[in-house]
């Protein structure tokens, strides 16, 4: 990358603080910190739980923009960063939807992009985010309704990013998946022959598993599925009484975001997210070089009274458990141990037990591709 969240915390604080300030421009005093970590509890709870502040103009309120400019976008910023990193695209020239303050926008210019072109509904929020890029030449900022027919930003994308913006759109209707399918399938239309979609949501049950439903509905339409999953066949996960999907990275996180997450009595040791990259059915990309029986681990490790060691995997045979015993000291039982959410394994010659299978004498596992797990600042 050629830049990091940290270079971009003192141009966050400013743009909160407004012009002039003779404060400490890289960090905040204890006095803001205690102005902002209620606040930040109020719309965590306003995105997270009760959601009566999804999809609202919350900006407008000065505290609830400082805790979203100095908690949740560095948050989201590496959300995307994660996702970038994980699946190696070569950005180029990139759409925005749904753009906000920018923290997407950003991540795509520090990976790369030749240009982005940041659209959003809300004024307030691209006014912000003006400031923020106002000496980018290769940023464009547009004014765009994904709920009306109004034609797309113009141009051709190699990359086009909604990070939670789908969810609020058309959350009250019962059709609001053939609506997001329909809202893709025009995006498709203004993007480059090798290029792809990548979609960031809340790891909130309810929207986690309409993401698993719009994968299935992609994938019937010809997207090609290629990240976190490895197969093209309707997900194991959803026909699951409460089944989902979820990532989660280690991360080293900004001093502010660390004092106000602890202020705020919020944990984001670990950000959690649902996300979605595929490619459209124009598309001419080569998709995943991963071996062919290559598994995601989709869950953290769990361990019972007895001391036995489970994951999950999801891959082209299904999504299932996979266990080692406390005393297992075979090579493929260490390679196990060392595997984590998000990683990329294969393994062979495992034997049934129960539900699910585990690691014996015979076994081989191995980690094909470890997850980021840390962000580098």
């Amino acid at each position: 990358m050629a830049a990091s969240i940290d270079s971009w915390i003192p141009h966050l604080i400013r743009l909160w603080r407004g012009q002039g300030s003779k404060l400490p421009a890289d960090r905040l005093t204890q006095a803001e910190l205690r102005l902002l970590a209620p606040a930040l509890r109020e719309l965590s709870a306003g995105l997270t739980g009760n959601r009566n502040l999804a999809g609202r103009r919350y900006m407008n309120d000065p505290r609830l923009l400082g805790a979203y400019l100095l908690y949740f976008w560095p948050v989201s910023y590496a959300q995307l960063h994660y996702v970038l990193a994980d699946t190696g695209i070569a950005v180029g020239a990139a759409l925005d939807i749904g753009c906000g303050p920018l923290p997407a926008t950003c991540a795509l210019l520090d990976h790369g992009a030749s240009s982005v072109t940041a659209a959003d509904v809300n004024r307030a929020a691209t006014s912000i985010g003006r400031l923020l890029l106002k000496d980018r030449t290769n940023v464009r900022l547009a004014t765009w309704n994904a709920l009306t027919p109004a034609p797309l930003p113009s141009g051709r994308f190699d990359t086009v990013v909604l990070s939670h913006i789908l969810n609020e759109l058309w959350s009250d209707r019962d059709d609001r998946l053939a609506l997001r399918a329909e809202l893709l399938s025009r995006i498709a239309s203004r993007m480059s022959s090798s290029s792809r979609v990548v979609i960031i949501e809340p790891a909130l049950l309810g929207i986690a598993r309409d993401l698993l439903g719009l994968r299935d509905r992609l994938a019937s339409d010809g997207w090609r599925i290629e990240s976190p999953c490895f197969i093209q066949d309707a997900c194991p996960a959803l026909p699951l009484r409460n089944g989902t999907c979820h990532a989660a990275f280690r991360w080293n996180a900004p001093k502010i975001v660390a004092s106000l997450a602890s202020l705020a009595k919020i944990d984001k040791s670990r950000p959690a997210m649902s996300y979605l990259v595929a490619a459209p059915p124009n598309s001419q990309t080569s998709g995943s070089e991963e071996d062919e029986h290559a598994c995601r681990v989709v869950s953290d490790s769990m361990r019972n009274k007895a001391g036995r060691e489970r994951l999950f995997v999801c891959g082209p045979d299904g999504r299932f458990a996979v266990s080692v015993g406390p005393n297992d000291r075979y090579s493929a039982a260490a390679s196990f141990r060392s595997a984590a959410r998000g990683d990329v394994v294969t393994f062979s010659g495992l034997e049934r037990r129960g539900e699910g299978y585990a690691i014996c004498e015979a076994s081989h596992f191995s980690v094909l591709r470890a997850a980021s797990r840390v962000m580098r600042r």
